[in-house]
Order: structure tokens, then sequence, then C-alpha cells
């Protein structure tokens, strides 16, 4: 260390020691006694001298403990500093060496903390500290000490309260989290701004979001949270399978804080928004149809396409589509095969992902497959027989694989050569032939084919007798259905045809009922004559039904058959999965799925359970190639399954919900499930994904108090208090005194709220005099008094005592701080205007209390002191708004206002506070640098059309000849004085009377001043002609007197020289020019004016003209005199 010490002011006197770094202690010897030191301490490095720490001393004096600081103001209050002034207290006979102030922050009392704020050292002689690192909008209330060598002070009395100005927030909320919501939402969570972070009104903070694809960042959309409690945000309307960036921001009335770090999330897969492009088919054969299409747009894929499906159904005959699945995204072409001859197909094209289905192609795909040889004809019969003739009946083809070009009927005798038909081809209209010149009782066979243009179809062979002897056939017997023929969703059915009565049978129809209460359904009509067993399809599984036959020949139908016995079709997989599966996190590190059973219909049997399969996701940072190498997807669960992705748990058919444990934290994990029975699965739901790692907590903390509210009259007076750090201690302040108050807590995280733990019960203590506060007030005018800052809901005691030389009785009363029962409510909607000098208040009326509004008072808080009073009173209750000028606000100052409804209850509630507004006025457009511009301009324009007419007037002026007289009778009046000598000129001291032309308007014009080289004289500068008297008296001169008639003459010479203005004809036409130079009127004279038009219209001219008279050319004056000068007003 180095230290150093001199006299006080002599730098000649400094002495300097080095210290080693182990010592903090010197003892400095050789002072001289009352003198005052100056001592220097600084540390020393192998870099130099580091920053001197000084105090000052008197040697010989021991200093003392300084005193307190005193007279405390506060000036120069911003969101984040404050200036503090004092008078510094007693220095204890050496420099002060640190100024340390402490304050007490938001909450304000004498039980309340004080925490130091500022410290300011090596400042000594400091009268003024700047503190700075306050936060905004709070109430603070400052005290200081100083501190010496010795020690510290005794604190200062307390400052005033003040309130910081509003600020917007320094930082962003925190614990940002994204998470996939659906395939078009994602849900944002976060931790809101503690209190202390506001930096202005809490009513006015809230969140805004903003977000956008990550492949477009240009394209930023927006969301505003406006209530700051609020913890989480669901985005909608994205789009699916997307990747999204997300930043967020805190904002209060003054501005916005800072962004939050980038965030991303991305959206669930979908299913495909779009069909597959350029969908076409082409039929290449009687029964096979080849479809192509392109890719769906990337933008509507929606996840990973694992494959197309081809939706296809026979127009107007098949009820329901089938459809055919293409794996992989890779292939975009299909065979169509087994379809039916000569249909018109209708055809669709969609893809899928592992969601499910997309959108099928539109418009529907049309094509017929190309025709083939018809089938047999049906329904043949044989309604008239006789016997030597009879006639044919039938039906055109169930298949005629194309255009029915005609029939060919041929028939023979059943005992003749088989080979020899009796071959007749009808029209392809005809549905009937009658043949003839037949064998009476006798057998025939008879066969109908149709033709297409591919050529003759496969006919149709029946056999007849030709009698009259016919009747209708017996019904079928022993109808038996085999239980090994028995599967899932058909059986087969097994008889023993009746007699045919001696007509041959034509066809069978079988007939379904589905116990119990089904009606018969006829499945088929149109079995051969020849069948005796019958596949019947279509059935639901699980299902038990009954059978009925019936037989037709010629004659018609018989009686349907006995019925079978039951029989019960087997059991086959669940046709759906369980419905609205759910996974929500349940703990850190388990997940708790929800389901619906599938709908009884789609059982297919008995259901005995669910199976539930999930895997862990990879990260959605590190998501790619592994995903994208599946391409079955109606078989995605079994392909993962195989390749051990999944796990399974099986859950019992009674149950909806099952809880997943020992899973992995903060991970996404994807589950789908099945249901099952004895057969199989169904196919899989729809996979759903969780992230686990964060819960709602699942008990209630213990021996904590945050919930609380007035016993007895919970829904009225509950309020929660919110902290955002684990602690498990909270002071709840701002309660009634000897109230009972009920209390209960829950703790939250990101996932949402724990329950409530039990209410606990309490009484807050009586309440006391906490402080006694007396105020002196001078003189005995003033019989009021304003306290201000008094707590909303405490009661305060007043006494009133007078003085003279002690003080006398008291007299005491009470008041309770806020509304008054009974009074208004507060009024809504305060709005504040600005112009430029003045601020218009606006507000809307609340709740009338008990009684009318009588009126209302206004309250002002300006941000240099930081507490509400009262701005304007005795408002009319007609109001709703009211003006202040600008002239009236302290000018750099922002307020706030509130409006208070008074009634004859009292004041109500105030309403809430309006936007701070500045009390600066807008400066004068007089002022703005514009208007001065303007002005020089216009100015400078001015001047220059002022000197063109002056030049245009002074052109146009023309001399005169005087000896025409007409010069005279332009003029109002001329006087023309003869001096012998300028020196010697003086005017006599009697009155010189003019007539009134000579003084009217003599303002306006004046004579020339020339210099004596300027004179110039001849004849024509002496007029001989006079236009009346002009002089009514003599005007003599103490050294010569020259008469007036030889004096008088004209000015046209000095017409083009002579100013409108002067200095001289301004003093002929002022009054006080009589009362100058020796020059007084009579004071019984009175001044007399007429007035004399001129001969002929023109320019008036006033002037005073002195030439010399004595002949007509220039005479030099004698010895001694001078020059005369025109005009003798040039020498006044």
């Amino acid at each position: 260390y180095q230290i150093s010490w001199e006299v006080y002011g002599k730098n000649d006197s400094r002495l300097t020691h080095t210290l080693n770094s182990t010592t903090h202690e010197y003892k400095i010897q050789g002072l001289s006694s009352l003198t005052t030191y100056t001592i220097d301490v600084a540390a020393v490095t192998a870099a130099g001298v580091g920053l001197t720490t000084s105090s000052t001393i008197s040697s010989g004096v021991p200093p003392d403990l300084p005193g307190a600081p005193s007279n405390l103001v506060i000036s120069n209050i911003s969101p984040r500093s404050a200036t503090l002034q004092f008078r510094p207290g007693y220095d204890g006979k050496t420099a002060i060496c640190r100024w340390i102030v402490e304050g007490q922050v938001g909450a304000i009392g004498d039980e309340e903390e004080w925490v130091t704020l500022y410290e300011e050292e090596n400042e000594p002689d400091a009268q003024t500290l700047e503190i700075p690192n306050l936060t905004p909008y709070t109430h603070y209330r400052f005290r200081m000490r100083q501190v010496n060598i010795v020690g510290p002070s005794p604190f200062s009395q307390s400052s005033r309260v003040i309130q910081t100005l509003q600020a917007p927030p320094d930082v962003a909320p925190t614990s940002i989290t994204v998470r996939t919501a659906s395939e078009t939402s994602l849900r944002l969570r976060w931790v809101p701004l503690p209190d202390s972070q506001y930096n202005g009104n809490p009513e006015s903070v809230g969140y805004r979001v903003k977000y956008w694809r990550s492949d477009q960042p240009s394209s930023v959309l927006a969301q505003v949270v406006n209530d700051r409690l609020e913890r989480e945000l669901t985005i909608e309307e994205l789009e699916e399978w997307t990747e999204y960036e997300l930043r967020m921001q805190a904002f209060n009335a003054i501005g916005a804080g800072p962004w939050s770090e980038l965030v991303r999330g991305r959206t669930r897969e979908s299913v495909p928004s779009a069909a597959p492009e350029n969908v076409s088919a082409e039929a290449v054969s009687s029964t096979q149809i080849l479809l192509t299409w392109a890719s769906v747009p990337e933008q509507d894929q929606n996840g990973l396409i694992l494959g197309y499906k081809i939706l296809y159904r026979a127009k107007d005959l098949d009820p329901e589509p089938r459809s055919h699945v293409v794996r992989g995204n890779h292939t975009q072409s299909a065979l169509l095969a087994g379809l039916r001859k000569f249909v018109v197909y209708e055809l669709q094209v969609l893809a899928f992902t592992r969601i499910g289905n997309g959108v099928p192609s539109s418009p529907l795909i049309l094509e017929r497959t190309k025709d083939d040889t018809p089938g047999p004809p049906v329904r043949l019969v044989f309604p008239e027989v006789r016997l030597t003739a009879v006639r044919i009946v039938w039906q055109p083809p169930e298949e005629p694989n194309g255009v029915i070009l005609g029939y060919q009927i041929a028939y023979r005798l059943a005992r003749g050569s088989p080979h020899t038909f009796t071959t007749v081809e009808v029209g392809a209209t005809v549905r009937q032939f009658t043949a003839t010149e037949l064998a009476p009782e006798s057998a025939y066979i008879f066969r109908l084919s149709a033709k297409t243009r591919q050529g003759w179809g496969e006919p149709l062979e029946a056999t007849v007798i030709t009698t009259e002897k016919r009747e209708r056939p017996a019904p079928p017997r022993e109808l038996l259905v085999p239980q090994a023929e028995v599967t899932a969703r058909s059986l087969r059915l097994q008889w023993v045809p009746g007699s045919d009565g001696a007509s041959p049978i034509r066809y069978f129809t079988v007939q379904v009922r589905e116990l119990p209460g089904g009606e018969w359904q006829t499945y088929s009509s149109s079995i051969s004559h020849e069948a005796t067993a019958c596949a019947v399809e279509r059935l639901r599984p699980f299902t038990s039904y009954k059978l009925r036959l019936k037989a037709t020949n010629d004659i018609g139908d018989s009686d349907f058959s006995a019925e079978t016995e039951a029989v019960t079709t087997l059991q086959d997989v669940p046709g759906e999965p369980p419905g609205s599966v759910s996974a929500t996190p349940h703990t850190t590190s388990s997940v708790l799925i929800q389901w619906q059973p599938p709908r009884d219909e789609s059982l297919n049997g008995l259901l005995q359970g669910y199976r539930i399969y999930y895997r862990e996701l990879e990260s959605e940072a590190g998501m790619g190639s592994e995903a994208k190498t599946h391409k079955s997807p109606s078989a995605l669960r079994a392909e993962l399954t195989a390749q051990s992705s999944f796990k399974t748990v099986n859950s019992s058919s009674t149950l909806t919900t099952y809880e997943l444990t020992h899973l992995k934290k903060y991970r996404r994990y994807e589950v789908i499930m099945t249901a099952y029975n004895i057969i199989g699965e169904s196919p899989a739901s729809v996979p759903v994904e969780v992230f686990v790692g964060e819960a709602a907590p699942a008990m209630a903390p213990q021996n904590v108090q945050i919930y609380y509210w007035e016993a007895d009259s919970r829904n009225e007076t509950e309020k929660m208090k919110v902290l955002f750090l684990p602690e498990p201690v909270v002071k709840i302040k701002n309660l009634t005194s000897h109230t009972k108050y009920q209390v209960s807590i829950s703790a939250f995280n990101a996932a949402g709220d724990g329950p409530k733990s039990d209410p606990r019960q309490g009484r807050t203590h009586q309440a006391g005099v906490s402080k006694v506060v007396t105020v002196d007030v001078k003189g005995n005018w003033q019989r009021w008094l304003k306290v201000r800052d008094l707590t909303k809901g405490v009661t305060y005691f007043f006494r009133v005592q007078a003085r003279t030389i002690a003080y006398g009785p008291e007299l005491q009363a009470n008041v309770t701080a806020g509304p008054a029962e009974g009074s208004p409510g507060s009024p809504r909607n305060v709005l504040v205007t600005k112009s430029t000098s003045e601020l218009t208040l606006q507000w809307t009326e609340g709740n009338a209390g008990n009684t009318p509004t009588t009126g209302y008072v206004i309250e002002a808080r300006p941000s240099d002191e930081g507490l509400w009073d009262m701005f304007a009173k005795d408002i009319p209750r007609s109001a709703t708004s009211y003006t202040v000028g600008l002239d009236k606000l302290r000018q750099g100052v922002t307020y706030e206002f509130r409006v208070v409804a008074v009634n004859k209850a009292g004041f109500g509630e105030p309403s809430r506070p309006s936007t701070a507004v500045s009390a600066q006025a807008e400066a004068p457009f007089y002022e703005e640098w514009w208007f001065l511009l303007v002005m020089a301009l216009s100015s400078l324009l001015l001047v220059l059309l002022v000197v063109f007419a002056l030049v245009l007037h002074g052109q146009s002026k023309k001399y005169k000849n005087c000896g025409t007289g007409k010069g005279i009778s332009n003029m109002e009046e001329s006087v023309t004085l003869d001096n012998g000598g300028f020196a010697a000129l003086e005017l006599n001291s009697r009155h010189l009377n003019v007539k009134s032309t000579f003084s009217k308007k003599n303002g306006t014009r004046s004579p020339p001043r020339p210099s004596p080289g300027g004179l110039h004289y001849s004849d024509e500068d002496i007029c001989n002609k006079y236009n009346g008297a002009v002089l009514t008296e003599s005007v003599n001169l103490k050294e010569k007197s020259v008469d007036g008639s030889e004096s008088e003459a004209s000015d046209s010479d000095y017409e083009e020289a002579l100013p409108k203005h002067s200095f001289v004809n301004h003093y002929m036409s002022d009054p006080t020019y009589y009362n100058s130079w020796k020059r007084r009127p009579p004071a019984a004279t009175p001044h007399r004016y007429e007035a004399v038009a001129g001969a002929e219209s023109g320019p008036h001219l006033h002037t005073v003209i002195t030439t010399q008279s004595a002949g007509g050319v220039y005479t030099p004056a004698g010895p001694g005199a001078r020059a005369p000068l025109t005009g003798f007003s040039s020498f006044v």
C-alpha cells in the first residue's frame, strides 16, 4: 500500500510512505498540532498505483461520530432512479468517507424492513446523490446516514413516499415450453412475471407471442394474452406437420419488454389434406383397369405418405366401394383385376399417413371395362304349355358383358339326337318365344343364349313336357346347415328338392332372418334348379340366423320350407379400435391413458380386453430417416411391433383407463390402442403423443398457507397470492384486524395446478395505535388539515387542540379510510385526451349507491410525488368530462387521474387510474422554426414590393412649369423664407399663423435637406405669380427682414428628390414643434386651420422650401454670410 499525507491545500508538503501488502494500519508521526491534513491511501500492484481513498482530519482534535443528515428532498424521479438532496450533518471534525442510503421498498410502514439501496464513497462534500437501480412503478421511502473514520451517524428522518415511474418490463417470461396439442395447434406454457417485474400498473400487464414457420421467417403472426397470471396459450389454425418458431415478451401500458429465447415446436402429423394429382384410368381388358396418379403436393402431405388407397365400385351395382392398397409412397400406379365385364366403375385415389386416410381425389373417375361374351339369360320359364306348343319367357343375362344384340332359342326332343336342334334367333328386345308343332306328351330340351359383338354367350338349358297336367312344386325339405361350413360371415345351406308338380323346377329362392327380432330378407332368387346347396354370405359375425327356401316352376312358387334351426356365425376380430384415446401426464414418470370402448355392433364377438402399445419417440430436432422408412400404414402396429419399437400392456375389457409407469423423464412417447377377442385384434387407434416429465402436482403441500378468505364469506372475500419461488413461508399483508381468516395452498407447475390443501383458520390481532403523528398548524385562520397516504380500511383517530399560551381541551373523532357504506360505485372508462393547451378527462357513470350521486371529485397523482391528492372537486353530477389547462400542471411531470363519485353517504370507490399523460405543453405555432422562416420570407417579399412600387411611382412624375400657376394650385401651401445667412437665422418668438393647408397632413411629406454644394438657382426657380396671401403675419428675422412676397417659389424642381415622409415634416405637423427651439405659441391665440382646394387634381405635396429671391441669377452672399439652405425645419 502507498500512504501519502499533506497539509490541506499545500501540495508541496506532501509525504509518501510505502507499506507491505499485509499492513492495514499505520501511525503517522511528526505532524503539526491543530493542522488539517489530507491522507490518501492507494493499493499498489506491478501494474501501478490504483484508485486513491482520501480522508481529512485535524491533528490534535480527536474525531467524533458524525451527525445525521437532514432536509431530505427527492426530485428527478424516473423509472429507475431518483435524485436525493440533503443537508449534511455534523462531520465529526473529519471528512465524511461514505454516504449510505436505505429505503423501504414496496411495503411502507414503521414495521417494514429497511434495506440498503446505495452507497457513495469518497465524496465528502456531496449534497446530492443519484440513487440508481430502483424498480419501476414501486413505492419507496428513503433515509440516509453519513460515515466518517469513527463510524456511522444516526439515520436521518424518513423522506416522503414516492413512486417511481412506469417502464417496460425488463425480462421475458421464463420456462417457456412448447408442446404439440393437435395436428393444427401448439400448446405454449410459461412462468408468468412476478409482481416485482411488472414495472407498471398490474392491470396493463400482458404477454405477446409471435410465431412463424421455420421455412417462412418473413410471415410472422402474433397473439396477445391480456391476463398477467395466465400460464398457457394454445395457438390454433396452424399447418399440419410443420415446425414453428416462437418468441414471447411481456408488456405493460408503457411498452414491451425483451423477447424471449427462440423455442421450436412441430404440429402433429395428420392425414393428407389434398388428394393425389393427375389421376387417370384406362381399361386394359374386360376385367382390368389401370390407374396412374401423381403424388400429393408437399404442403398438403401433412406427414409421411405411407401409401395409397384406390376406392372403386361398379356404378349403380355395388352399394359400398371396395379398396385396393398400394404400399409405399414411390408407387404411383395400380392394376385393378377381377372386375365385372363391360361395367362402368367409379374410381378415386387417396393417400394415407400413419394417422389415417387423406382426401379422395375428385371428381370421380368413370371408366368402363371392355365387353365380352354375355352370361346366360335368367329366369327362363314356360308359362303356357300345350300338347303341341309351348311359350318360353326369359330375362336378360345378369352379366350382359356388353350390348345384347339378340337371343338364340334352340330345342329338340329329349330322346332324340343330342346334336340336332331347331334354332331360332330373335332380336335383343324380344323376351318371349312360342315353339309350335311339338309332339304331345313329350319331353323337350330348350337352350337359350345371348349375343354381343364378341359372340354368343353361355346357354341356359331347361326341360319341358308337352302336357296339360301341371301343378305348383312342393317346398324343399330337410334343410341343414353343417356347423363345419359356418364362418364368421358366411354359411352353407343344404336341402332336398320336393316334387316338381309335373313341371320342372326353374329356380330356388333363399330367405334369411337375423335373430332375435329381424325380418325375413331375400338373399337370392336366382339359384339354379339343379342346385341342392347354396353358400349364404355377407352375414355379420357372432350373429344368430334362421333360413328358409322355396322352389319355383312354370306354374308358380311353392310354399316356404320349414325354418332351419338357429345358426350362429363365428366371431371375428373387432371392427373398430377404442375411441377418444388420450394420454395425460400423471406423474413425472407415468402417463394416464383414457379411452372409450368400441361400439357393440363393431365388436364382432366377446371383447376380452385392450392392448396398449407405446414407444419412445426421437426428439423433434432429430426426427428423420427412421420414420421415413415405414411403408405400411394399415399394418403400422404390426410392423413396429415386429421391429420391437413398441412395448405392450393388456388391460381388462371393463376398464377405460390405464396408467403407464416407469417411463423416462423428458421424453416424448407415442401411444396406440387395440381391442381384442379370441380371434384377434382390431385395427389400431390413431396415435397420440405425450411428453413425460411434467405433471401437475399430485398432492397438496403441508403446513403452508396461501389461499385465504374471511370465514363465513368465502365467495366475497377469497383472494389468491402467487409465489414463484419454492419458499415454505409467506407473509400475507393488508388483512383486516381482529378477523378470522381461512388459508389453503396449492402448488403448480407448467403442467397445471395441484389440489388445494385443507383450509386452516386463524385470527388477526386486534388493532392498536401503531403511530401518533402530531401536526402544528400555525395561525388561527386555517380550520382544516389534509392527510394523505392513508391505508384503505384502517380506522384513524384525530384529536384537535387550540393553543394560546398553552393547549386547551381536545376534540376527538375517528374515520375509516375507504368508501363509506352506501356510497356510489367507481366510475368506469376513464379516458384522458390531450390538446395543445388543455387536458380533457372523460368518464362513464358507475353504479349508484343508496342515494343518488351528487357530484364528482377528481384525484391526481404526479409522477414526482407518487401520492394521490384531490385535484378538482364540486363537479356536478350531470358532468361526464372535465377540462383543465396545461398551465395548471407542472411542466415535465406525468400525471395519472382517477374519478370518485360522491353522494350523501360519502365518497365512493375511486375509478381505475387513467393512463399516464405528460403535462408538457405543446409549443405555440409562432415558436416553431417554420413560422419564423415563413415570416422572414414574407417580410422580404413585402420590402421588394414596396421598393418596386416606389420606383414605378417615381418614374410617373413629370416636371411642371411654375409660370403657368398650376404648380401652386396643386399644392396645399408653400412658405418661402429669405435667409441672409444660415448662421444668423433665428426664429422670432411671435406666433407664425398659417392656414390649414400648411399644417394639414404635412406629416406625410417633408422637404429635402440639401448640401450646400448641391444648391442650384435660376430664373425658373422664382415664381412671380401669387395665388393669394400665404402668410397672415410677417416673419421677422433678427438679422435681416425679407418681404414675404419676394420669397414664394415653386417646388417642382424638387419633386423627384423629395421623400414622402421625413424627419422635417414629422415635426412640422406635430404640435410639440411649437414648444421646441424657443417657438412658443401665444396662449390666447388658438390654432386655426382652413382647407384650400387645389386647382387641379394631383398629388398633394407638403413641403417648406426656402430660396433666395434677389434676381434671376445666383449671387454669392456677402462677407460673413453663409449660403442659405432650403427648409428652415431642417435646422429644427
